[in-house]
């Protein structure tokens, strides 16, 4: 399947056809992740549930940010996330989004740890295998000594269709994977009224502070930034360069 790929903030998705900017689901292990990284459509909130912290992560159509961005300039939506630390919403958009069959619901303290860098997040170490009917080796993630809450969670990020517990990166040099997460006490400083929510883009970049570090985002915020964005163009679109997916994809 031919898909276009541009470069610009994450405003950018609004020239594609709705329903086409790809999910981490479905760009992980097909596309290269490139300088500036990618964004994708996944929306991840941060709400506060019976005492405990909870992450719920919500498809393209759900998405609030994304919903703000076709109505609002991209600058004004970013200005809201700094100022809030996160772009937020009130009791009722947030159960409207939770309400939806697609949006998934995470216990935070279940998923995050603080690594030796005080970094707070999911941390994976990448090994180099090959994998039967996949060709050239590749440097992938092994979902190992997870528990039951990240392994559910990091499926999420997988293109694991054919029972692989693996996670396809890329074939260039790897170490590991880091999906940083908000704490759960910066969550409830942050969180003061009842049912309210902050909601995060998604984006896939390299850590430039640790090299071969892939960091899939949970709490990206500054949107303005140019990545790469992964869709199909709206017939008056002409900014972009259509790609084929690469080989990899198509043994999904």
């Amino acid at each position: 399947m031919n898909m276009d790929v541009i470069e610009g903030n994450l405003q950018s998705f609004t020239k594609f056809k709705e329903g086409t900017f790809l999910h981490i689901d479905e760009i992980v292990g097909a596309f290269e992740i490139g300088k500036n990284g990618l964004y994708a459509a996944d929306g991840y909130g941060y709400f506060i549930d019976n005492g405990k912290v909870k992450l719920a992560v919500t498809k393209g159509k759900f998405n609030p940010i994304l919903k703000a961005l076709r109505t609002e300039d991209s600058k004004r939506v970013q200005n809201q996330m700094q100022v809030n630390n996160g772009y937020w919403l009130n009791s009722t958009e947030t159960q409207a989004i939770l309400s939806a069959v697609s949006t998934e619901v995470f216990d935070v303290e279940s998923l995050g740890y603080y690594n030796d860098k005080n970094e707070y997040g999911i941390h994976i170490e990448a090994c180099y295998k090959s994998i039967e009917h996949i060709s050239p080796q590749r440097y992938i993630f092994v979902f190992e000594n997870l528990n039951f809450e990240q392994t559910i969670f990091m499926r999420k990020f997988s293109l694991d269709h054919n029972g692989f517990d693996v996670l396809i990166a890329t074939t260039s040099q790897l170490s590991s994977l880091y999906i940083p997460l908000l704490p759960p006490n910066v969550v409830t400083k942050r969180l003061k009224t009842k049912g309210e929510s902050l909601w995060y883009a998604s984006h896939i970049g390299s850590n430039g502070r640790y090299f071969g570090e892939v960091v899939i985002s949970t709490i990206y915020s500054d949107i303005y930034t140019s990545a790469k964005l992964i869709g199909i163009l709206n017939d008056d679109s002409s900014t972009a360069k259509g790609i084929q997916e690469n080989s990899l994809s198509q043994h999904y």
